[in-house]
Parts: structure tokens; C-alpha cells; sequence
């Protein structure tokens, strides 16, 4: 069977490209599951404090220069990442995804870290 890296090897590599780049970026940890009771407890504040299930794993702002030179804004994106192969979308997660693109911010489930750097590339 083929050695496909793990999503958060990709996620790593990604965001390594986008500090390397000067991109700002964010981690939504809304990872909750877990089985001991340490996860289980943080699993209910985090829900309580508003984490949402499907909601993507990164946001980009890609800075946008006026005529000045000088940043003055910041166009927003969402990634939900995914392994290259094996992997699969939530329902929870195309509704966010859904929902982003109508608050107009650009959102894509990116399979691998060199469909994310395509589509933040596409929008440099």
C-alpha cells in the first residue's frame, strides 16, 4: 500500500510554507475527540466556549497592498485540510465551508499541502 502522509503532516508542511512566506495564519483547534477523561472534560468546555464541529482547520489572511505599498488590508481564506488520498469530508465541514463562501471569504477542502499552497497562491 502507498505511504500517503498523515493530514497533520500536511498541515505542517503547509503552515511551515506560510511562515516562510510572512502569511499569517491560524489554527482552529477544534480537534475535541478523545477517550480519557482529561479529553472529555476539555472536549465540553471547548463546546461550551463555542467550538463548532466541521468548522476548517486554518485561516489565511493574505495581506493586500494599496497604493501606498503599504498593507491596508486583509483578504481572509479558509482551508479544511485533508490527507492526498484516504480521506473524506464532513457533512459539518462543507456546511461551514458553505457558509464562509457566502460571507465571501474564499473556502476550499485542500488535499495535501500543494493544493493549499496552489490556492493561497491563487489569490497572492
Amino acid at each position: 500500500m502507498e505511504q500517503v502522509p498523515l493530514e497533520q503532516d500536511e498541515q505542517i508542511a503547509f503552515v511551515q510554507w506560510c511562515r516562510l512566506k510572512g502569511i499569517i495564519i491560524h489554527h482552529s483547534g477544534n480537534e475535541i475527540g478523545g477517550s480519557t477523561s482529561a479529553m472529555k472534560i476539555r472536549a465540553i468546555k471547548m463546546k461550551r466556549m463555542g467550538t463548532s464541529k466541521g468548522f476548517p482547520d486554518l485561516l489565511v489572511f493574505i495581506p493586500i497592498k494599496g497604493a501606498t505599498g503599504e498593507v491596508d488590508s486583509y483578504q481572509p481564506l479558509a482551508i479544511e485540510m485533508k490527507r492526498k488520498k484516504y480521506s473524506t469530508t464532513s457533512k459539518e465541514q462543507k456546511e461551514w465551508l458553505e457558509i464562509l463562501e457566502m460571507a465571501g471569504i474564499p473556502s476550499k477542502v485542500c488535499k495535501g499541502a500543494g493544493e493549499a499552497i496552489e490556492f493561497v497562491e491563487n489569490m497572492l
